[in-house]
């Protein structure tokens, strides 16, 4: 993994988070080449407190509105548009993640599935902390799915369920 600055630059890796154009904001994949917005605790718009809801705004599936958030719609949609007026790490490219994905951040062999020092604050615990992907289910029309970064792998949610959001760049 690679730190990525609020501007798009690569890191040390002792480099912290943070608000500035030098500040660690993104962390790049550098076997799949994905930049992954990372999770913050300041109240803004990438707390990693906030929950949203299913909603996809190019075909109208899923539910509008439905976590519990500030800077953007409490939905995915709403979470990924703001990402890209925001431009976060000078991308204006983000989308939800497929689930496969999201999976591939996770350590199979590890009890703390995901790399911490890379992706820091973000849940792995066993209290129904899981992650939404952009991906919903084939031909249904009610639920997506998520990845649990405690149990190690994904299923499928109900639109209106609140979870939490990672944000990936290609």
């Amino acid at each position: 993994f690679t730190k990525i600055s609020n501007s798009g630059a690569p890191l040390a890796e002792t480099a912290i988070s943070g608000n500035g154009a030098n500040d660690w904001a993104c962390t790049k994949d550098n076997q799949s080449n994905l930049i992954w917005d990372i999770r913050t605790s300041d109240g803004g718009l990438r707390d990693s407190g906030w929950t949203y809801s299913w909603y996809d705004s190019a075909t109208g599936a899923g539910v509008q509105n439905g976590g519990i958030c500030t800077g953007s719609n409490c939905d995915t949609s709403g979470y990924v548009s703001a990402l890209n007026v925001a431009k976060v790490c000078g991308y204006h490219s983000w989308i939800m993640p497929a689930k496969e994905e999201l999976a591939s951040l996770m350590n199979p062999y590890s009890r703390v599935r995901v790399d911490t020092v890379f992706f820091p604050n973000t849940y792995h615990s066993s209290d129904i902390q899981a992650y939404w992907s952009g991906s919903a289910y084939v031909g249904a029309n009610y639920g997506a799915w998520m990845d649990s970064f405690y149990y190690g792998y994904y299923y499928g949610a109900y639109f209106d369920e609140k979870h939490y959001v990672m944000a990936v760049s290609k």
